[in-house]
């Protein structure tokens, strides 16, 4: 990949993160803030978006990255298993909103929210090992990850 189409990805991937980030925020703020509805609703939009950027990683990023060695190959799986529980638990969040349960709902999404935290940073660490690149403003993204 020629150094322009590297940057060119880099920046639609971290595009993807910082939306993902928006969202995990106002998740948090329905769950906290509103009753059951708002956050469920909240919930279908994230987890629709966890999805779509998931499928994306798995289906086109990391197939090109799995290629370049084993090693990267094994990076990826570890990648994948932290994509195949965080489904788990927006799952388990849907169910226990489903239910009315704010009180797991919110035990649950700390759980969540703290896994998400480090898979963005195994994701992040990866993607700058690969291309060198480092994220604009020192890695801060706008409308990253709130403390819930």
């Amino acid at each position: 990949m020629q150094d322009a189409d590297e940057g060119a990805a880099f920046e639609v991937w971290w595009e993807e993160h910082s939306e993902l980030d928006r969202l995990v925020s106002e998740f948090a703020l329905a769950l906290n803030d509103g009753g059951a509805v708002e956050a469920r609703k909240s919930l279908e939009l994230l987890t629709e978006t966890f999805e779509n950027h998931f499928s994306l990683e798995e289906l086109v990023y990391f197939p090109i990255i799995e290629a370049l060695s084993a090693e990267n190959a094994e990076k990826v799986r570890a990648v994948k298993l932290g994509h195949g529980w965080i489904r788990n638990q927006l799952e388990r969040l849907a169910g226990w909103l489903e239910a009315g349960d704010l009180v797991a709902g919110r035990e649950g999404f700390e759980t969540l929210l703290d896994r998400f935290r480090q898979h963005e940073a195994e994701e992040e660490r990866i993607v700058h090992e690969l291309t060198g690149s480092k994220a604009k403003d020192g890695g801060q993204r706008k409308g990253s990850s709130p403390a819930a």
